[in-house]
């Protein structure tokens, strides 16, 4: 048990190396940190606000973050689905939007907020986190709400 105590720790340097890669792990957009203070919910009523005013000059994109099986089951219409896990804030669909507004199941999941914070460390601006989510969109939906002019099969170009 004294010789362990003398003998230095040949594991410090690979610890202090896997310490710094988590520390700065997802830090590959070199972009401003976020916080809670830099994202913007929107809840329903505001949703359906902006999909009204959504024209093709000043698009409005949903994105689902939900997985594919989900997305499937049911879903905004217009959005897209664009996982959390594959969410590449370089996407084409991304760009020249005036509006990104991101959901989750429900508000009780943070997914929408971590994907959020992805895109707006990343540069993408007027980034919104829809609130309610899927579950308060079926809901409170009424028939008549517009859809965003988008083609949500539509792939990113390259």
């Amino acid at each position: 048990m004294n010789n362990l105590m003398n003998t230095p720790h040949r594991h410090a340097p690979f610890a202090a190396a896997l310490f710094a890669a988590l520390l700065f792990a997802g830090c590959e957009s070199g972009g401003p940190p976020t916080s809670d203070k830099d994202l913007k919910h929107i809840e329903y009523r505001q949703v359906v606000q902006a999909i009204a005013e959504s024209t093709e000059r000043r698009p409005v994109v949903l994105v689902d973050v939900r997985t594919p099986e989900q997305f499937a089951k049911g879903h905004i219409d217009g959005a897209i689905n664009l996982p959390l896990a594959d969410l590449n804030p370089r996407d084409t669909r991304l760009v020249k939007v005036d509006k990104v507004i991101v959901y989750h199941e429900d508000f009780k999941g943070a997914y929408a907020d971590v994907a959020a914070k992805k895109l707006i460390s990343s540069g993408v601006v007027n980034v919104f986190s829809y609130a309610g989510g899927y579950k308060d969109w079926v809901t409170r939906k009424t028939e008549g709400v517009p859809v965003p002019p988008s083609d949500p099969s539509a792939e990113p170009k390259k």
